[in-house]
């Protein structure tokens, strides 16, 4: 599957004094760098440093047709409650947790078969409880749906082009003002040999469905060039997209390479971990495997401290002492901190165990799931996450 190939990257950093002379900006557009120039470029550290404090733990019961964590995991500000929402492939469901309350609020099921079938509920959007956005990428189509299981309407994406757009762990959509964003696809179906210069120069990064109009247009923004005619493992070549109502924030691998729209306006930075190590990623092996090499997997937005968190996965061996194939299960898990202008802020280890695919910026802080399938005491019967808030150290 696609998200199988999403390893974000951004971020690296370091808030003392001596490394403020890395500031210095580059003036040369960082689409156009090669690998080994992008690699070069300084990071920009904030005057301002954070780290994230535990505040508490939140375990919530499950039943025995329900998972303890979620590729796709939702979180919804209701106002009245908060939610952690995921997609409930056994029985075809959307379930809402309240996270105040640690239950089940509600179990939105839908139908397997006929003309009321959702062929799965793994990727959604919610606006509210009567437009939540349905992504089916089997049949190239979004539904628009109720909180009590009705299907208000179906949306086809064309047939010539809904292969390009897609959605995974890393890159989620939004639904924003009768448009729906999408992750573009720019590599499937090519072999390395032919991610040439030329072919890069022509793939965009965003796809944007029009629900009026119905029809797939693709933003003008073009993928870097230092992606073409390099030793990068095809697992690490996706961008990776994020989306609110104010972002549209595009990461690309190993770089640590940002570009974001605010406002209309396209401004790209370079974000790094304060350790990466740029020797290692220029001598990357294009059979090798990715998990040697730190991972920038995905990145939230803290909208209440106009902060951001990226979730970096540590590079590590490919196998362990006894010669056991290692996985990204294994990988310890680093919290990037950045502020308003994705500005390194400060960085913090999280616990082993802590489980990658189901983290969650909240209004209350960083939620972090505890379900690491690797985790001696995970609990499979139990939802079970830390709550983190960002502590300012100066």
């Amino acid at each position: 599957m696609k998200y199988t190939f999403l390893f974000l990257l951004i971020l690296a950093f370091s808030c003392t004094s001596p490394q403020k002379q890395e500031t210095i900006a580059s003036t040369k557009d960082l689409n156009e760098m090669s690998l080994e120039e992008i690699l070069e470029v300084p990071i920009t550290f904030s005057d301002k440093e954070y780290t994230l404090e535990k505040i508490n733990e939140i375990n919530i019961p499950i039943d025995s047709v329900s998972s303890n964590s979620s590729a796709y995991p939702i979180y919804h500000d209701a106002d009245t409650a908060q939610y952690y929402v995921q997609g409930n492939e056994a029985i075809n469901s959307i379930d809402f947790y309240d996270l105040e309350k640690k239950e089940l609020y509600k179990r939105v099921k839908f139908e397997r078969t006929g003309n009321q079938m959702i062929s799965s509920t793994r990727k959604i959007f919610i606006k509210n409880a009567d437009s939540i956005y349905i992504f089916e990428d089997r049949y190239g189509r979004i539904d628009l749906v109720n909180i009590n299981g009705e299907i208000l309407e179906r949306y086809d994406l064309p047939k010539k082009h809904r292969h390009l757009i897609y959605t995974n762990m890393a890159s989620s959509f939004l639904v924003h003002k009768n448009k729906v964003y999408f992750c573009a696809d720019i590599f499937s179906g090519r072999e390395p040999a032919n991610i040439t210069k030329e072919f890069i120069e022509t793939r965009n990064t965003t796809g944007i469905f029009d629900l009026v109009t119905r029809e797939l247009a693709f933003e003008d923004r073009t993928a870097p060039l230092y992606l073409a005619n390099s030793n990068i493992i095809p697992e690490m070549l996706y961008t990776s997209n994020f989306f609110d109502e104010n972002y549209t924030i595009v990461f690309t691998p190993l770089s640590g390479h940002i570009q974001y729209l605010k406002n209309e306006k396209n401004t790209q930075t370079i974000l790094r971990k304060k350790n990466f190590n740029k020797e290692m990623l220029k001598k990357m092996k294009r059979n090798s495997n990715g998990i040697r090499y730190d991972s920038y997997f995905s990145i939230f937005a803290d909208k209440k401290n106009d902060m951001f968190y990226t979730v970096v996965l540590e590079g590590i061996e490919e196998k362990d002492l006894d010669g056991n194939p290692n996985s990204y299960d294994d990988q310890l898990i680093t919290i990037v901190i950045a502020d308003e202008k994705f500005h390194h802020a400060g960085e913090i280890t999280l616990p082993k165990d802590t489980h990658f695919r189901n983290i969650m910026a909240t209004k209350e802080g960083l939620l972090v799931s505890n379900a690491n399938p690797k985790n001696p005491n995970n609990d499979e019967s139990v939802l079970s996450f830390t709550l983190y808030k960002p502590k300012k150290i100066k």
